[in-house]
């Protein structure tokens, strides 16, 4: 089971023991952390790290899962369905 860690902004980074050829490298993030939406001020904060969130989508359209069958050292389907969604509708997946 995957240790969770919280910082200071009560986000969860979950630690991955095993990285997967799909997450993204620290210049892959720097070049995609400015495409992704900015939450709302409205509605319930951020519970998980985006760099998860994305790197969750990335396994997900590498090896064609289900959103239910992400492996459990990703946040949860939920969020990361919510995120991608929001990319869809911003446009931010075509860029």
């Amino acid at each position: 089971m995957p240790s969770f860690q919280t910082f200071p902004s009560e986000v969860i980074m979950l630690a991955t023991p095993a990285s997967y050829p799909s997450d993204l490298s620290e210049a892959q993030w720097q070049f995609i952390a400015p495409l992704i939406p900015v939450p709302q001020n409205s509605g319930c904060p951020r519970e998980y790290a985006l760099r998860e969130i994305v790197n969750a989508i990335f396994y997900l359209l590498r090896s064609g899962c289900s959103w239910r069958m992400l492996p459990h050292d990703f946040p949860p389907w939920g969020p990361c369905i919510t995120i991608f969604d929001a990319g869809a509708r911003t446009g931010s997946s075509s860029r």
